[in-house]
C-alpha cells in the first residue's frame, strides 16, 4: 500500500466527484480486513456479465488509488474507521479475541498486510510479514504506553455502574492509565478539585449498590426504584417482600414446632450475645412461637404473626446500632430459620423465590450495618466481608469458589471502584482559611479548580468526553492497529522484507 502524499485541496475535489463509491471502497477495504476490493469484484462479477473478475478488481484498486492520492486523510480515515467497527471485521477478531494485544495485532495485521497487498502468493506472503510485524508492535506498545480503559471496567459498566476516569483505568499494564490514575488519586486532596471527583466517586458507589441489591432480588422479578439509596432502597424493598410472604403465608402451615424451637435457641445461645441479651431473645421465641402453639403446628395468621414480630423485632434493633444492632442481627437470623422451615415443610415455588432473595439480602443488610454513618450505602469491601461471615462451608469452600450469591459482582465493583481516597483537609483548610482572610483574593483558588473538575467530570448522555479523548489514541492504535499500520508502512520496508523472503527462498533451495 502506498504511503499518502501531502494533501492537494484542487485534486481532492476532482477525486470527490462521485465520493460515494470511493469512499465505500475505503470503507470496505477497513471493514473486511484488505480484501474489500477483491470482494466487490466477486460480487459485481457475479450480477454484471460485461467484465470478468479481473477487469472489476482492476477498476476497483483503481478507484481506490486515486482516492488515496488526491484525499489520502478521507481515504485512510475512512479506511482505519471501517477497521474499528464490528461487521466482518469484528467477526475476525471474535477468533483472536483472548490473545494478547501484542499477537492479537499481529493476527489481524497479517491479515490485513495479505489483504492489502496486490501481486502473487509471494507478495501477499510479504505483505502478512510486514503487516503482522508493523500491527503486533503498534498494538502491543499502545497497550503499554496510551490510556485505555481496563476489561473490568468496561464489564462493570454493562451492568449499569459509571466508573471515575481514574477508577477506569485501574488495573490496567498502560503507563498512561497509570497516570490518569494517580493524577486522580492525588487531586482527591486538592482544594475544590477533591470534592468534585469524591462525589463523583459516591455516585459511582451508589449505582454498585444498586446494581447488587437488584441482583439479590431478581428472582422476583422486581426492581429497584432509582430514587431510592441506602436504608430507604433496604427498606422498599424489605416492605415489598413482606408483602408477598404474608400474602404467601396465609395458606401454609409448620408442624413440628418444638423441633423448631429447639433449633433457634440453639442458634441464640451461640450467638456470642451477653446472657441477658440471650434471655430477652428467648423470651420472645417463646412469646410468639412456643406459646402460641396449636397441637404441636403453626398456620396462617399465627404462623404470619410470628414472622411479622420477628421482622419488626430485627428492624427495632439493627437500627440502633451498636451492641442492640447485633441483636438486631440474630432476630434476622432467627426469622431466616423459621421461613427456612416453612420452606421445608410447604414446597413451593413462590416460597422458594421469596427465601432466596431474602437470603441473598442477608449479606446486604449486614454491610449496610457496617455503613450505618454513611446512610447505609456500602462499599464492596463491606459486602465481601458480609459474604464472608454468612458461608458456613468448611473452610469457606463457596467463598474461596465465587460461588456466593451477589460475590462475583461485588469483586468486580472492589477491583474497579476500589477504596476511598479520603481528604487530609490540610490543603483545603489552608486555603479555606485565605478564602475567610482575604475573601476577594482567594475565593479564584476554590472557585476555578472546582469548575474545572466539575466540567471534566461531566457525562452528556452518559459519555464522559475526558474519558472518551483520554482512551481515543490507545483504542485506534490497539484495535485499529491493522489498517493503522498499512496507511503508514513504507515501501521500502516492503522491499526489505522481500529480500529477506528471497534470500530464504534461495536458501531452501
Amino acid at each position: 500500500m502506498p504511503r499518502p502524499k501531502a494533501r492537494n485541496y484542487e485534486e481532492e475535489q476532482t477525486a470527490l466527484q462521485s465520493p460515494m463509491l470511493n469512499v465505500g471502497r475505503s470503507l470496505a477495504q477497513g471493514v473486511l480486513f484488505g480484501f474489500g476490493d477483491e470482494a466487490e469484484a466477486l460480487i459485481r462479477s457475479a450480477f454484471d456479465k460485461s467484465k470478468n473478475y479481473d477487469e472489476f478488481l482492476e477498476e476497483s484498486r483503481k478507484g481506490l488509488e486515486e482516492i488515496r492520492e488526491k484525499a489520502p486523510i478521507l481515504a485512510y480515515g475512512t479506511e482505519i474507521a471501517g477497521g474499528l467497527t464490528t461487521g466482518l471485521a469484528g467477526l475476525a477478531r471474535t477468533g483472536v479475541a483472548k490473545l494478547g494485544a501484542g499477537l492479537r495485532g499481529a493476527v489481524e495485521g497479517g491479515i490485513y498486510g495479505a489483504g492489502a497487498t496486490e501481486g502473487d502468493v509471494a507478495d501477499r506472503a510479504v505483505g502478512a510479514l510486514t503487516g503482522a510485524a508493523a500491527a503486533g508492535a503498534l498494538s502491543k506498545g499502545a497497550e503499554k504506553i496510551l490510556p485505555l480503559k481496563s476489561v473490568k471496567a468496561r464489564e462493570l459498566e454493562k451492568k449499569g455502574v459509571q466508573p471515575t476516569i481514574g477508577q477506569a483505568f485501574r488495573d490496567t499494564p498502560s503507563i498512561g492509565s497509570r497516570l490518569f490514575q494517580a493524577i486522580e488519586e492525588f487531586s482527591t486532596s486538592y482544594p475544590g478539585v477533591g470534592p468534585v471527583i469524591q462525589n463523583e466517586r459516591k455516585k459511582a458507589l451508589i449505582q454498585a449498590n444498586n446494581v447488587l441489591i437488584n441482583e439479590a432480588i431478581e428472582p422476583l422479578g422486581i426492581k429497584l426504584p432509582k430514587n431510592k439509596v441506602g436504608h430507604e432502597a433496604y427498606d422498599f424493598i424489605d416492605d415489598e417482600l413482606d408483602k408477598r410472604y404474608s400474602q404467601t403465608l396465609s395458606k401454609l402451615k409448620i408442624s413440628n414446632v418444638s423441633n423448631l424451637t429447639n433449633k433457634m435457641l440453639d442458634l441464640t445461645e451461640n450467638s456470642g450475645l451477653p446472657k441477658n441479651s440471650q434471655e430477652y431473645v428467648a423470651k420472645q421465641i417463646s412469646k410468639n412461637i412456643s406459646d402460641v402453639v396449636q397441637n404441636n403446628s403453626l398456620s396462617k395468621n399465627i404462623l404470619k404473626n410470628a414472622e411479622t414480630e420477628l421482622g419488626r423485632l430485627q428492624n427495632q434493633f439493627i437500627y440502633k446500632g451498636g451492641y442492640e444492632g447485633e441483636i438486631g442481627l440474630v432476630f434476622r437470623q432467627l426469622k431466616n430459620q423459621l421461613r427456612d422451615e416453612i420452606e421445608l415443610q410447604n414446597p413451593n415455588t413462590d416460597l422458594q423465590k421469596l427465601n432466596t432473595v431474602y437470603r441473598n439480602l442477608e449479606p446486604v443488610a449486614d454491610a449496610m450495618s457496617q455503613a450505618a454513618v454513611k446512610e447505609g450505602v456500602f462499599t464492596p469491601a463491606q459486602l465481601l466481608r458480609a459474604l464472608r461471615k454468612v458461608d458456613k462451608t468448611k473452610r469457606k469452600k463457596k467463598l474461596k469458589k465465587e460461588q456466593l450469591p451477589l460475590q462475583k459482582t461485588a469483586k468486580l465493583a472492589e477491583d474497579v471502584l476500589g477504596g476511598s481516597f479520603p481528604d487530609s483537609a490540610t490543603a483545603s483548610r489552608l486555603v479555606a482559611a485565605g478564602v475567610f482572610e482575604r475573601p476577594m483574593e482567594n475565593i479564584k483558588q476554590l472557585v476555578g479548580p472546582a469548575l474545572i473538575a466539575d466540567i471534566a467530570y461531566q457525562r452528556p448522555l452518559g459519555i464522559s468526553p475526558l474519558m472518551a479523548t483520554a482512551q481515543a489514541p490507545g483504542f485506534i492504535a490497539r484495535r485499529g492497529a491493522a489498517p493503522v499500520t498499512q496507511t503508514l508502512i513504507p515501501e521500502d520496508l516492503s522491499e526489505e522484507t522481500q529480500k529477506i523472503v528471497n534470500l530464504l527462498e534461495q536458501i531452501q533451495q
